[in-house]
């Protein structure tokens, strides 16, 4: 432990608590990200369904004429 306060450096406090809040800030935004990440991959889903699915229609409709 420090003896008297006058030891502890101001400067360090602030990075250390602006680091807390960094990380804290991180942690609360990560779902946000991960919804994102999921609502972009549903929209990769439905465009290759959709690509899949007219391509699928010309090779029937190719070969059925």
């Amino acid at each position: 432990m420090l003896k008297n306060r006058s030891q502890i450096d101001p400067l360090l406090v602030l990075k250390m608590i602006r680091k807390k809040i960094n990380d804290a800030g991180k942690v609360l935004l990560f779902p946000f990200k991960a919804f994102g990440f999921i609502v972009f991959a549903f929209k990769v889903v439905i465009f290759t369904f959709l690509v899949l699915d007219s391509l699928f229609e010309w090779i029937v409709s190719t070969i059925l004429k």
